[in-house]
């Protein structure tokens, strides 16, 4: 359950802890090109504590939006956009495929 009390999860999953601050920035990281498509490329990163960080990779394309769960956790948010940013195209690749199937 989250702080407001909102269940999380699949069922086959079940319920998921899921506590973080609700103050998600975006961080453009570029464009990326997966065969003869073209997809907006950003970073949402988000406070978990004052202590923790984490990021997840969003793609875009039109009307189309995927996000990855967090891939990204560092002790400040400087750290997770500095590594987002740091990210070779190879592995935004695979975070892209990973998402769409």
């Amino acid at each position: 359950m989250t702080r407001d009390g909102d269940e999380r999860g699949t069922e086959a999953e079940g319920p998921q802890l899921q506590i973080w601050d609700s103050d998600t920035r975006r961080h453009s990281l570029g464009h990326l090109v997966l065969g003869d498509e073209e997809w907006e490329v950003h970073l949402l990163s988000e406070t978990v504590a004052t202590d923790l960080a984490r990021g997840r990779i969003a793609f875009q394309r039109g009307g189309k939006h995927l996000v990855t769960a967090p891939v990204i956790v560092e002790d400040t948010e400087a750290e997770v956009v500095r590594r987002a940013e740091a990210m070779p195209e190879s592995m935004l690749r695979q975070f892209l495929v990973s998402v769409r199937d």
